[in-house]
């Protein structure tokens, strides 16, 4: 069941760059940048995550890097700025690492 929702979370960003490309009057370079932003991101989340499992709830902080990726997610097709999407994309990658790190590490634990 996570493996599937992850998938859904990285997979919608590819087709969506064209849509954001044309929103945003940027190009394909620039706008790409989102998803090296996002991907480059998922490691510090991981990371962090990782450090503060042991130490705090852990369902907490699964579900705080969820909320996380979700508002930062729908959020994206708000912004005004290629530079502003490519941030949203950033904070989407942190709270992704945050939920890859966490259903990972709970679906070990059971």
């Amino acid at each position: 069941m996570f493996s599937d929702f992850q998938a859904v979370m990285t997979s919608s960003q590819g087709p969506t760059m064209v849509s954001m490309e044309l929103l945003l009057h940027t190009d394909t370079a620039t706008i790409s940048w989102a998803l090296t932003a996002m991907a480059l991101a998922k490691l510090p989340g991981t990371i962090l995550l990782g450090a503060m499992f042991e130490r705090l709830q852990p369902e907490l902080l699964f579900a705080v890097g969820s909320a996380v990726a979700g508002v930062a997610t729908a959020a994206a097709p708000f912004t005004t700025h290629v530079w502003a999407y490519v941030t949203v994309m950033a904070v989407t990658g942190i709270g992704q690492g945050f939920f890859n790190t966490g259903s990972c590490t709970q679906g070990m634990a059971k």
